[in-house]
């Protein structure tokens, strides 16, 4: 019944694969850069989200700079950078 009626309104479905679209599209404003956090937090629950987080930190500061973990060539980019791959 859930499925049939996501799927019978296409804006429910897109809210519901991206939930701070969600929250904006409801009127409230929401900082670029607590976008990630927040979308952890509700996809992966409050422990998972803080984990991923830490791992996020440790990431960037072995880098030295900032890595964007959505973004596939960044994260291959860094272990290069740093001498770590072969």
């Amino acid at each position: 019944m859930i499925l049939r009626r996501v799927n019978d309104h296409p804006a429910l479905a897109r809210a519901a694969a991206t939930p701070v679209l969600a929250i904006e599209r409801l009127g409230y404003a929401i900082a670029p850069h607590a976008c990630p956090g927040i979308a952890d937090r509700l996809r992966l629950g409050p422990e998972a989200a803080e984990r991923l987080a830490g791992l996020r930190r440790e990431v960037e500061r072995l880098a030295r700079r900032p890595v964007d973990p959505d973004d596939g060539a960044d994260v291959r980019r860094a272990p290069l950078e740093l001498g770590a791959a072969p």
